[in-house]
């Protein structure tokens, strides 16, 4: 029994879970989407949206949290509607464009670190941070050693 390509693409990488808000626009288009990032892999993501986009539909998408102006470039590859919300949103998968990108790795890595961040200050300390909440407090205490390494 054969495969849907959509979906053996969705599990091509290991992903990383993550709730990382993310900006999201079509290319050629000025209005961004505010988004959340569900997880991220080093082919991909996936992201949950309000706004309606479509496959095929070329985006670029930043990390306002991660205070970095970079914009990854990719493909909607895949769409489902999540009705379990109120109103209805999206859950894309988007692939990079350019695979061997340097840039995607470090950013995977630093995403993971932080959810690693998240995740001791809720077992070591008890305090349960948003991602947004540990993005911002790693980049402050951590982000000087992880661009070095």
């Amino acid at each position: 029994m054969s495969q849907d390509p959509a979906k053996r693409e969705r599990r091509a990488f290991i992903r990383h879970p993550s709730d990382i808000p993310i900006n999201c626009v079509i290319e050629g288009h000025l209005e961004e989407t505010q988004s959340a990032l569900r997880d991220i892999s080093h082919g991909g993501l996936r992201f949950r949206s309000t706004r309606a986009f479509a496959c095929g539909d070329m985006i670029g998408l930043n990390f306002p949290t991660l205070r970095d102006d970079d914009v990854l470039h990719g493909e909607i590859v895949w769409l489902d509607v999540d009705a379990e919300t109120n109103p209805p949103s999206f859950l894309y998968g988007m692939r990079f464009l350019d695979q061997e990108n340097q840039y995607h790795a470090r950013l995977v890595e630093q995403i993971c670190r932080i959810e690693q961040y998240r995740s001791a200050q809720a077992d070591e300390h008890g305090r349960v941070l948003s991602s947004s909440e540990a993005a911002s407090e790693w980049i402050e205490k951590c982000a000087e050693r992880f661009s070095d390494s």
